[in-house]
């Protein structure tokens, strides 16, 4: 889905920097585009790798929780996830306990506001969806 936009960004720039005019004002434009696109590129990586790993925390807990009381959590309060928390409103997650035979817990991607993962009770592994 990113593929055409990275490739109109990067092609452009090491075309002009290969052209015989304006090559120092072409080079110092394609390191700029550079440093910029990775800087954007790792603060999502790092983010969707940071929202991972809290998410894993979550399911952990619902685990517990279900090994202790024998059937899954009604909401993330019931395992200590206020509603009103960080946790829930700076990172989307959601949390449906009323659906046979497993609850749904999904969050939204980091890469694109079209994509989100939800995470597969039975098979224990998270799944990811583009819209």
């Amino acid at each position: 889905m990113m593929i055409f936009p990275v490739f109109i960004t990067i092609a452009y720039p090491i075309y002009a920097l290969f052209s015989e005019k304006n090559r120092r004002i072409n080079t110092v434009k394609t390191i700029i585009w550079v440093v910029v696109f990775s800087i954007i590129y790792g603060k999502h990586f790092i983010a969707g790798h940071h929202k991972r790993a809290i998410a894993d925390d979550i399911v952990a807990q619902i685990f517990k929780y279900k090994d202790k009381n024998g059937e899954y959590p009604e909401s993330l309060d019931s395992i200590g996830i206020t509603t009103g928390s960080d946790l829930k409103s700076t990172f989307h997650y959601s949390y449906y306990a009323n659906r046979d035979p497993q609850p749904l817990l999904f969050y939204r991607g980091e890469f694109s506001g079209f994509s989100f993962f939800h995470y597969n009770f039975d098979k224990k592994i998270w799944v990811r969806h583009d819209i």
